[in-house]
This record gives structure tokens, sequence and C-alpha cells, in this order.
């Protein structure tokens, strides 16, 4: 039941909505921290971005290549 596509999708959309949260508040701390705004915010949200975007990517082949088993 866990092994579902539907529950892998659904971890899919998680991953994603984190990787971009945790480096945006990163970069907001760190901005506030050593007074730098907006640079670090725009920093770690493209980072985020992209490895959100990556990983995302790399799920849903994995989820695809098992739907085709």
């Amino acid at each position: 039941m866990h092994d579902s596509p539907a529950f892998r999708l659904i971890g899919i959309g998680f991953y994603l909505v984190a990787s971009l949260i945790m480096p945006l508040l990163l970069g907001i701390w760190l901005d506030n921290q050593l007074n730098s705004e907006p640079i670090l915010t725009l920093v770690m949200l493209f980072l985020g971005l992209l490895l959100g975007f990556f990983g995302v990517y790399k799920q849903v082949k994995e989820v695809i290549g098992s739907k085709k088993k």
C-alpha cells in the first residue's frame, strides 16, 4: 500500500515544498544576521529551486520506471 504511486507522488510534493521553504528561511535568517537583504534570500531560493526540481525529476523518473514494470 505504501509503495503505490499515489503515496510516492504525495512524497514528491512534500519534498518540493521542503526544498523550497528550508533554504528560503535560512536565507532570510542569514540576511537578517549579516544585514545583506535580499542577496542571500534570493541565492538560497534559487538553490532550493534547483535542488528541488532536480530531486523531483529523479523521483518522478523512479515512479514512471516502477510503473512500467
